[in-house]
């Protein structure tokens, strides 16, 4: 028995086709990089985190701003298509309880913290008055010299 095809019993398998074609081959999109962490001087109550490319000595392109959450002083940044130093940050203005005082205190100047962004797409990151001490105290964003201060502050507390 022969079945005979028509333009019109054919048009299901060219619509298939097509959506088939349609499907494949396009360019994907860089991951997501998520960094948050716990910003804390004493809770902040207020006040902005901002991820930067760290370069030298120096402060390189903005990657991501985003607002503490007062209830946790938490903070979460995405990201996309980076990888290398990168430099988080309160920035000043940020208003935290200063737990001596308890009074709502304004920061003057930027706590930092750093981490290398690389294979992981999910960094965790505390920033506080240690962390901005590491900092300091390594002279430049260099992987190595930023684990030796952190390591030498480690052994002093």
């Amino acid at each position: 028995m022969r079945t005979r095809f028509t333009r019109f019993s054919l048009l299901p398998l060219a619509a298939c086709a097509a959506l088939v074609a349609g499907c494949g081959g396009g360019s994907s999109s860089p991951p997501t990089i998520t960094v948050s962490g716990v910003a804390m001087a004493g809770p902040f109550s207020s006040g902005n985190v901002c991820a930067y490319r760290a370069t030298g000595t120096a402060l390189g392109a903005k990657l991501a701003c985003g607002a503490i959450d007062p209830a946790t002083s938490g903070y979460s940044l995405n990201f996309n298509d980076y990888s290398g130093g990168m430099v988080v940050q309160v920035e000043s203005g940020a208003k935290y309880i200063d737990e001596a005082t308890k009074a709502n205190t304004t920061l003057t100047a930027p706590i930092r913290s750093f981490a290398t962004v690389g294979a992981s797409n999910a960094i965790q990151l505390a920033v506080t008055p240690l962390t901005e001490a590491a900092l300091l105290s390594a002279g430049n964003f260099s992987d190595t010299k930023i684990t030796t201060a952190a390591a030498m502050l480690a052994t002093k507390f």
